[in-house]
C-alpha cells in the first residue's frame, strides 16, 4: 500500500492517522505543510483541499481520518476497538 500524507503543525487528527497507520503496521511518506512543502505549493497541487491530515493512499484522496478509518475497517486492515469494563 503506497500511502502519502500531508500534515500540518498542532494537528490532532494528524496525530490521530499516524496512529491509525502505526496500528496497522503500515509505512507511509509524511510531508508537513510549512515545513516539507509550502502552503502556497500544496494549494497549487490540490486547490480543493482545505484541510489536513490529507492522505493519498493508492491514488485515491482522502481529507480527514474517518473515511480512511472506515476503509481499513472494511478492508480489514485494522479492527474496532474492543472496551472492557
Amino acid at each position: 500500500m503506497k500511502i502519502k500524507l500531508y500534515t500540518a503543525i498542532g494537528c490532532v487528527h494528524c496525530t490521530h492517522i499516524k496512529t491509525l497507520f502505526t496500528r496497522a503496521n503500515l509505512e507511509w511518506e509524511e510531508l508537513e505543510i510549512g515545513k516539507d512543502i509550502t502552503m502556497e505549493q500544496f494549494k497549487a497541487k490540490y486547490p480543493s483541499v482545505d484541510a489536513t491530515p490529507f492522505a493519498i493512499i493508492d491514488g485515491q484522496e482522502y481529507v480527514g481520518i474517518v473515511d480512511v478509518a472506515k476503509k481499513f475497517l472494511k478492508e480489514g486492515i485494522v479492527q474496532a476497538p474492543t472496551f472492557s469494563e
